[in-house]
């Protein structure tokens, strides 16, 4: 019973620890010159997207417009740990450096956002953060349940 009570602390301690939201990097690129754009800037930015934490969530694909003007014919989303994680990158050397290839090739828009954290809901169950109202303050939406269970296997998994 000890041992049961220690493992779901352990459980909620690790859901606490990825409470913290992460941040996506997005740029709306316009390509001027394909082949230098390929084979000079893609390599370096790359390098310095995934040597600073990055994934890649969004690399390229159609687009499509519902509202407001048309996006950029590439959007890229990148996904980082946190804010600090994603500024880190817009000032290390290689970031700059990548850039001012790439000002060559292509003319973009880049911003960054920080994402919805991951929190525990007040019945125990993981829950995204966002601008719904619950009983006692705060805001929490319910996650739904296949994604608790993936969570869930996470959590577990990094305990092990």
């Amino acid at each position: 019973m000890v041992a049961s009570a220690a493992f779901g602390a352990a459980a909620v301690q690790t859901i606490h620890a990825q409470a913290k939201p992460p941040a996506y990097n997005i740029a709306e690129i316009t390509i001027k010159d394909q082949d230098g754009y390929n084979k000079e800037y893609l390599p370096l930015i790359t390098k310095a997207i995934t040597g600073a934490g990055g994934k890649l969530i969004v690399r390229g694909g159609k687009t499509i417009s519902y509202e407001g003007a048309a996006p950029a014919p590439r959007v890229i989303v990148v996904q980082f740990e946190s804010l600090d994680k994603l500024q880190g990158l817009y000032n290390s050397a290689p970031y700059k450096n990548a850039v001012a290839v790439g000002d060559k090739y292509a003319t973009q828009r880049i911003f960054g956002v920080e994402g919805v954290s991951l929190t525990v809901g007040s019945d125990g169950t993981p829950r995204f953060a966002t601008d719904l109202p619950v009983e006692g303050g705060g805001f929490e939406l319910p996650v739904p349940r296949a994604i608790r269970l993936r969570f869930r296997d996470f959590a577990l998994a990094r305990l092990r």
